[in-house]
């Protein structure tokens, strides 16, 4: 009788310890700072009936916890242990089991995700004794991933091990494994064994291997292990009759080899090849390879590649290499390749290199080239080469190139690039186009550009523009545009716009734009107007 007492009193304290190891485990610092946060504090308080096993009450506590804090970080823990009440309650196994499901559907990556489906193929078998087969095939697939977790785990000490018997033990696992996770596992594994074993091994997984993810996987393997062995492997491998699919992968895994050996291989690939996806391949191969002969190749797929996609990706891949010495060639393809697409795409891959020489490339394409979309490219492609490094310059140079044009067109061009330029209170270029253009059209696409700035600045410079433009359609749009600022600022301007412009539609502008503005200084001023006119 008193060994059975000793043993009951042990065996509740046991299940104490263990239940009270969230919190016993928590670091000094959450323990601290964090214990007195509400949503701690309603967590402690329901996972109490839990350590005094009240599972009734710790069921009800940790739902209205769950109802009233669904943010809260604890919600995996009072989730789970609602689901461990509810299974103590033993008063439907099969709400247990539900409760255990969805907690891993919810919370996959949770720190209790491992008790719950151990608790859940439990559950299950005690389901399927009662007579409920339905369970059955449930717990086949949690018991084949529990599987899958110990082999894995076994996986990663064999890893470790690293000899001849271990590479044998992963082999027998990866030829015996119908799981594609435990293969694409080992592959990554062998590509750690110093053996020639296992790339033979890798170069056939890629070509008798069905699931493309094992051979794709494997190719990348095979890359990443570099040497001469391995660009050999894929050499023959693009050589032989498999889909081109995994050529693709492979085209890829002969670049991160990052071997200069390659560069033929690639640039004749990407030189011939009539599968836009396999050429495309070969070229972004080629720019993992830091060499003359890289560049050599990619400047030569570029002009004489048989697809147009092999084409455009050399070239984007000699831009990033942001090497200031292939602008010249950059602007060379932008004045006098046969392709406008190409003509042009050199032109922005001109304004990724940003700086000086970018600035300078895209000038002399501007005043070499008498094509109109090319030259709108250079003035739109201003904003990226010169916005962090020589701004004052390029504000400059495209102010001025506004203003002297002689293209309405291109000089409406040249001020919408201005604008990307610009920040607030960055608006007196846009002035300087504003009252120096013979054209009405850029005359109007200033002011709307100045219109789109916010602060001080271009609101001085619409109310530059309200008292003394001579054109009043320019006033008026002025004016509502002042309105929008909703500024006390401007409320002087247009009362006297209001009270003393030549033209109706201005005053009528002026009012409306005061009535936009709503504050008491514009009610004030509304009042005044109003005065004024009666007096008249």
């Amino acid at each position: 009788m008193h060994k059975r007492l000793v043993a009951n009193i042990i065996s509740r304290i046991l299940l104490i310890v263990f239940l009270a190891a969230p919190f016993l485990l928590l670091s000094p610092d959450l323990s601290a700072e964090k214990a007195q946060d509400p949503d701690t504090k309603a967590y402690q308080s329901a996972y109490n009936f839990i350590l005094e096993q009240k599972w009734e009450a710790a069921n009800s506590a940790l739902e209205d916890f769950l109802r009233k804090n669904p943010k809260s970080s604890w919600v995996d823990d009072a989730r789970y242990w609602q689901c461990f009440a509810k299974e103590k309650l033993e008063k439907s196994l099969e709400n247990a089991f539900l409760c255990y499901q969805d907690f891993l559907k919810i919370h996959p990556g949770s720190k209790y995700a491992s008790d719950a489906k151990s608790n859940l193929i439990r559950i299950g078998h005690q389901l399927v004794k009662k007579g409920n087969r339905k369970y059955e095939a449930i717990i086949q697939t949690l018991e084949k991933s529990e599987d899958e977790d110990i082999k894995l785990a076994a996986l990663y000490a064999l890893e470790d091990m690293g000899n001849e018997k271990a590479f044998d033990a992963v082999i027998d696992i990866y030829d015996s494994s119908p799981s594609v996770r435990i293969k694409k596992r080992i592959i990554y594994i062998l590509e750690d064994f110093e053996t020639p074993r296992a790339l033979a091994k890798l170069r056939e997984i890629v070509l008798n291997e069905k699931e493309l993810i094992l051979q794709k996987a494997a190719l990348y393997a095979i890359g990443d292990k570099e040497g001469k062995e391995s660009v050999e492997i894929l050499t023959k491998i693009l050589s032989s009759n498999i889909d081109d699919s995994v050529k693709k992968y492979a085209l890829s895994a002969l670049g991160d080899t990052e071997d200069p050996s390659v560069v033929p291989i690639l640039r004749g690939i990407a030189l011939k090849e009539k599968d836009t996806t396999l050429a495309r391949a070969a070229v972004y191969a080629l720019e993992n390879i830091e060499s003359k002969e890289a560049v050599q190749a990619l400047k030569e797929v570029m002009k004489n590649a048989v697809t147009m996609e092999a084409r455009k990706a050399a070239l984007y891949e000699i831009g990033d290499r942001q090497d200031p010495s292939v602008l010249s060639y950059l602007k060379d393809i932008s004045l006098n390749d046969k392709d406008e697409v190409l003509r042009k795409a050199a032109v922005y891959t001109i304004a990724d290199f940003e700086g000086k020489e970018a600035f300078n490339t895209l000038k002399e394409i501007l005043s070499a080239s008498k094509e109109y979309n090319i030259q709108k490219a250079a003035l739109y492609a201003f904003e990226d080469a010169c916005e962090d490094y020589n701004k004052k310059e390029a504000v400059e140079y495209l102010s001025q190139f506004a203003v002297t044009q002689a293209s309405e067109d291109l000089a409406k061009v040249a001020v919408y690039a201005l604008a990307d330029l610009l920040e607030d209170n960055e608006g007196e270029a846009l002035l300087n186009i504003y009252s120096k253009t013979k054209f009405e059209s850029v005359k109007k696409a200033a002011l709307n550009t100045i219109m789109d700035l916010e602060g001080s600045a271009s609101r001085k410079l619409l109310m530059n523009v309200l008292k003394g433009d001579k054109d009043p359609e320019m006033r008026r749009q002025a004016a509502y545009a002042l309105g929008d600022t909703e500024s006390d600022e401007v409320v002087a301007a247009l009362k006297q716009a209001a009270l003393n412009d030549q033209d109706l539609k201005v005053r009528t502008a002026a009012v409306s734009a005061l009535g936009d503005i709503g504050t008491q200084k514009a009610r004030d001023a509304l009042l005044e107007i109003l005065k004024q006119k009666d007096k008249k």
